[in-house]
């Protein structure tokens, strides 16, 4: 019999220690994912990289970052993100108590007769008070709790890394909301500017018109540009007060009155990007750092259910105390110390527990590789899009220089009676079209500059 008991006792160590040196799965590494910086339109030199850019680095308006201040210490939606912090550390908290001994009392009264073998088998009143303590502490044995303790540490990290996700995309909408109301603001001007010229011209028609010089549908023609440069405007002006009311709910200020310092953003300067490689770039994201902090804690979380199925060894004391009068409370008592040792049998619960936590490894990781890929590929599109705006900027100024050009020109023979005020306002309007439409490559400039910024993870300097 002793035999079959040191058997059954070896084979079970022997299983126990087999299902511990269980084969740990590794995460794949990020730079096998993501493709090498050769493959990347932006052919940056390893060997000029310096310190990782931040978004001052690339958008030089001093204003623009009082504006990221003032959000990050009013916007609300900001500080609910601060809160997701406290809120990640306590439930890990709450999650590793578990691991922690438990102490428990309880102090009660009762009636009743009891009659047992300790009795004689004769009836006899029960205490009326009873008194219990008891405590238990669960020994980590196998490393659970501490496997379970770096699950935990993993989604705090996640949360953190989401909330510097959360707060570069702030920034960024904030930044494009600013440049976008610039964009608006000067366009109004131009159009002010338009329609001013084409009042005039409308008149010239008329009086041409009462001179028998011109017909009816011309005149109808020029009063429909006019309707076309009123609708031009209203437009544009409802988009602007329409952001105006955004980029203060923005900054957490969506009822103040106060005016905003807003400079036209012709005199911008273009944005210049520090060299970077795009695979550090993409290793150093928030939101790919916080894809992998979860694929990690699943990890963690798979292993502690595997060794949840093992059997646990822990330590118990208890004591009750039982008395008919509380001034001789002692009048029944007992005491208990020692170890215990939980063997889990049969758990479809745990066994459950562990097929669930697999699959979610698997989404974990099938979710961070699926988000590196859509971050080169909105790396990519960025810089080919930033790269060539530049291209059609030149070629909008050009347009403008060219139609000041011909404006000169216009003027100097209207002067010398060549030509007619006609003539003159009609290149005054090719000059407006000309202004607007290199005011709008301008906007997508700094949206393709923003695209690319935010797509490499550029933050503040405070945030590093």
């Amino acid at each position: 019999m002793k035999v079959c008991i040191r058997f059954f006792f070896v084979l079970a160590m022997l299983g126990l220690s087999n299902g511990c040196f269980h084969k740990k799965k590794i995460i794949p590494d990020i730079l096998s994912i993501i493709p090498s910086n050769e493959l990347f339109s932006s052919d940056q030199n390893e060997s000029n990289q310096s310190s990782f850019p931040t978004i001052e680095s690339v958008f030089t308006d001093q204003h623009l970052y009082e504006l990221f201040n003032l959000a990050l210490e009013n916007n609300l939606d900001w500080k609910v993100q601060l809160t997701k912090i406290d809120l990640a550390r306590t439930e890990a908290g709450f999650v590793m108590s578990q691991s922690s001994p438990t102490v428990d009392t309880s102090f009660g009264l009762r009636e009743g007769r009891e009659k047992n073998r300790d009795t004689s088998f004769d009836e006899k009143e029960l205490p009326k008070w009873n008194a219990s303590v008891s405590t238990s502490w669960e020994i980590d044995m196998w490393g659970k709790w501490k496997t379970l303790r770096k699950s935990e540490n993993q989604k705090v990290q996640a949360t953190i890394e989401m909330i510097k996700s959360a707060e570069i995309s702030l920034l960024h909408q904030i930044a494009l909301t600013w440049y976008t109301l610039r964009f608006y603001q000067e366009d109004i001007k131009i159009l002010e500017n338009s329609l001013k010229r084409q009042k005039s011209t409308l008149v010239l028609f008329r009086q041409r018109f009462n001179s028998g010089l011109e017909n009816k549908t011309t005149i109808i023609r020029q009063e429909a540009e006019m309707t076309e440069l009123l609708f031009e405007k209203s437009r544009v002006d409802k988009n602007y007060r329409l952001l105006t009311i955004r980029l203060k709910r923005l900054l957490g200020r969506p009822l103040q009155a106060e005016k905003l310092k807003i400079t036209p953003l012709s005199f911008a300067p273009s944005p210049i990007f520090p060299s970077i490689l795009p695979t550090v770039a993409l290793s150093q994201r928030p939101d790919i750092r916080a894809a992998e902090s979860r694929l990690r804690s699943s990890l963690f979380l798979e292993k502690s259910s595997q060794l949840n199925l093992f059997p646990s060894l822990g330590l118990k004391l208890s004591g009750i105390s039982m008395s008919s009068s509380l001034s001789n409370p002692w009048k029944s008592w007992e005491a208990q110390a020692g170890p215990f040792v939980d063997i889990p049998i049969w758990s479809p619960r745990r066994k459950h527990q562990v097929r669930v936590s697999k699959v979610k490894v698997e989404l974990m990781e099938a979710e961070w590789k699926a988000l590196i890929i859509r971050a080169v590929e909105e790396v990519e599109r960025s810089t080919i899009a930033f790269s060539t705006i530049s291209e059609q900027l030149e070629l909008a100024k050009d347009m403008v220089n060219q139609a000041n050009a011909v404006l000169a020109v216009t003027r100097e023979k209207l002067e010398s009676g060549i030509v007619s005020q006609l003539e003159l306002l009609e290149d005054e309007r090719r000059l407006f079209r000309a202004e607007r439409k290199a005011l709008t490559i301008k906007l997508e400039e700094y949206e393709a500059a923003l695209d690319l910024s935010k797509s490499l993870g550029l933050c503040m300097i405070k945030s590093n």
